[in-house]
């Protein structure tokens, strides 16, 4: 696989205190497996739109955590965290219905791989992009 086609993922962001701490801290706690690789490109949907977009810094395993993160990661059933080299945060919110995933229903959307070349047009659709 070439590496401009190499995977990218979509995490859901069900709750505001999430998207803070995303945002506010750069990180994420995980309850979905994947291979969370450095410079990996995650988009993040909310509702019905993608509201932004990340690269992965690096990811920490729930044996590797801190206790205070550790608890955190067994109460919300989280393996691992991922920290963010870069994020963006998409205004306006780009809804899934614009984009190549039109025809997904936006629940189902959690944990999807796509290629980077849709990850990249989605990121496109966006008119204006905050760089954190």
């Amino acid at each position: 696989m070439v590496d401009s086609e190499a995977a990218s993922y979509i995490l859901r962001i069900q709750r505001d205190e999430l998207e803070s701490q995303l945002y506010g801290q750069r990180i994420l706690y995980v309850s979905i497996k994947r291979d969370w690789l450095p410079s990996t490109k995650l988009l993040f949907v909310k509702k019905t739109a993608f509201i932004g977009s990340g690269i992965i810094d690096r990811f920490v395993s729930l044996g590797e955590l801190r206790e205070d993160e550790k608890k955190v990661c067994l109460e919300n059933n989280c393996y691992g965290k991922i920290e963010f080299a870069k994020l963006a945060r998409f205004y306006p919110a780009v809804a899934v219905e614009d984009t190549p995933l039109a025809d997904q229903n936006p629940l189902g959307l959690h944990g999807a791989s796509l290629p980077r070349s849709d990850a990249l047009q989605i990121e496109r659709l966006a008119r204006a992009r905050l760089i954190i």
